[in-house]
């Protein structure tokens, strides 16, 4: 799978999570996007999910974008 997969990906995980009708900008922070604490931890939930990894709620708070997040679960994915 590809970054820019990746990316597409978790976009449509954030709409969904953020009830928003368009899809957020890679380079724009979760919270900044309008995520909340509880939305944080449906789109954890969610992540894991999709991508069958271990995304911890510490790493949503590392990596709060949409590329460094891709990269991030990438790179899990990968070892």
């Amino acid at each position: 799978m590809t970054i820019a997969a990746y990316e597409e990906a978790i976009a449509k995980i954030w709409q969904e999570v953020l009830q928003e009708d368009s899809v957020p900008a890679t380079d724009v922070n979760f919270f900044d996007a309008g995520g909340t604490s509880l939305a944080l931890i449906r789109a954890k939930a969610l992540l894991n999910e999709r991508f069958a990894v271990e995304v911890r709620g510490c790493d949503l708070f590392k990596y709060t974008t949409i590329e460094k997040l891709a990269a991030h679960i990438a790179e899990i994915r990968s070892s």
